[in-house]
């Protein structure tokens, strides 16, 4: 076995019980994207698709039940790793950083370089193209060439350095919101500005903005939401700082959080609990509303969700950043059955010592930051597992469903829960043993071992 340093350094962790920056180096490998899985008179964005950017793992579409992959070997992409997607005029639109790809029905593949920072959302242009944005780029896509524009003056207002969230109204105007305390609209030449007092009528902490089909506007804040009437707001009371909005051929909007969704309809809430954070919702033209998380695919039809995950479907990650649908969409497959693997790895301190007797959680999203006290960093995330070294720093966890897994330590002698520097994970593999070897930890403002 071979030892691995520390490197790199938690975000600070926040509220009253936050403890002191620590961090565990671990060498978790993510694997290696599985082979592209389908012929290329199949790889095309034809009506009747559901489309998920994963992590690291390319793009797997839902094509009458079967998954098509596009990854970086097999399928054009130029990276794995997808920053965003949506579906736009019949194409499906995944940015993977600096470069934009589509895939349309004819299988063709267009790719355009963006005009500044990666694109981090996309946004459908009722008129025709589609907008991005990510760092102080905003821009539009016309089909021809990128028309950029200056959010100077909107980023100021906001102190913010990047766009939060944005929507196209059908009239092609735009709305952001960014730094939490501001919305601005632009009709392509100047900013309007809406802020506490300003615009707006309360000082609402924004999060999301949402342009609806039937020329409504509604803005996410902490309190609900609120909706654009004539020249002012109203406030509608509700679950507060959704950062995903969608709206279903119903005319309901469904919203996605850190660790929930809900649908408001008729002035009603409902309210649904998914594993993990929502990272992307859509609807299909039959009425079904598809969720894309940090734990898998799930689609909510005839009053009940459903999921598939790496571990019951050849989905290729759990870890999705986002959800685009052509058409009526795809029926899920079918649930596959597949054998548990296993993971197993040594923790030693920064001395040298075996890490005995320590408690090691794993779960199957990222953990929380809250690193002190009992309550552990994995409590309410997807398979959570818990398990204690031994007296050489040896740990095992076996009968491990296929996923992506973040380990989180907690030494025998403390409160400080120590969880991987900037949030890696390890791959269990489906009837396999993956044995990571020997992990180094310790305090992330310490030279010696962790205490």
């Amino acid at each position: 076995m071979s030892s691995c340093p520390l490197s790199g350094r938690l975000p600070t962790a926040a509220g009253p019980r936050a403890a002191a920056v620590v961090a565990l180096a671990l060498a978790l490998p993510v694997g290696a994207p599985d082979a592209h899985s389908a012929s290329e008179d199949r790889d095309s964005a034809a009506p009747g698709k559901v489309c998920v950017g994963t992590r690291g793992f390319g793009v797997a579409c839902l094509k009458g039940g079967d998954w098509v992959r596009w990854t970086r070997n097999g399928g054009a992409l130029d990276s794995d790793f997808v920053y965003a997607i949506a579906a736009c005029h019949g194409r499906i639109v995944v940015s993977t950083g600096r470069r934009l790809h589509e895939f349309d029905g004819e299988n063709r593949r267009l790719m355009h370089w963006t005009p500044g920072s990666p694109a981090r959302r996309i946004a459908c242009d009722p008129t025709g193209g589609y907008w991005i944005t990510g760092g102080r780029t905003l821009a539009k896509w016309t089909g021809r060439t990128w028309l950029s524009h200056s959010i100077d003056k909107a980023l100021a207002a906001a102190r913010a350095g990047w766009i939060d969230d944005l929507t196209v109204e059908r009239n092609g105007r735009i709305w952001i919101v960014a730094g939490n305390r501001i919305a601005a609209r632009f009709d392509g030449r100047d900013w309007r500005l809406f802020r506490a007092g300003a615009g707006l009528p309360d000082r609402w902490r924004l999060t999301g903005v949402h342009a609806g089909s039937g020329g409504s506007l509604w803005l996410a804040h902490d309190r609900g939401l609120a909706r654009r009437q004539g020249s002012g707001w109203v406030n509608v009371a509700g679950p507060g700082s959704a950062d995903v909005i969608a709206e279903a051929p119903d005319g309901a909007l469904w919203l996605g959080y850190y660790g929930r969704i809900t649908r408001y309809r008729n002035e009603f809430w409902t309210r649904f609990a998914p594993a993990a954070r929502v990272k992307g919702l859509a609807a299909d033209g039959s009425g079904r509303v598809w969720a894309a998380t940090r734990y898998g695919l799930g689609v909510y039809d005839d009053g009940k969700w459903r999921w598939r995950r790496m571990a019951d479907s050849a989905l290729p990650s759990n870890d999705l950043a986002g959800v685009a649908v052509l058409g009526s969409g795809s029926p899920l497959p079918p649930l596959l059955a597949k054998p548990p693997g296993s993971l197993a790895f040594r923790l030693v301190r920064a001395s040298g010592g075996a890490l005995a007797n320590a408690r090691v959680d794993l779960c199957a999203a990222p953990p929380g930051r809250i690193l002190q006290g009992g309550r552990s960093p994995c409590r309410g995330r997807p398979l959570h597992r818990i398990s204690k070294t031994d007296g050489n720093g040896q740990v095992t966890f076996d009968g491990l469903p296929a996923a992506d897994y973040f380990p989180a330590v907690l030494a025998p002698e403390g409160e400080r829960w120590l969880i991987g520097a900037s949030g890696r994970r390890t791959r269990v593999t489906a009837g396999r043993r993956s044995d990571l070897g020997t992990l180094r930890i310790r305090a992330a403002n310490e030279n010696g071992p962790a205490r």
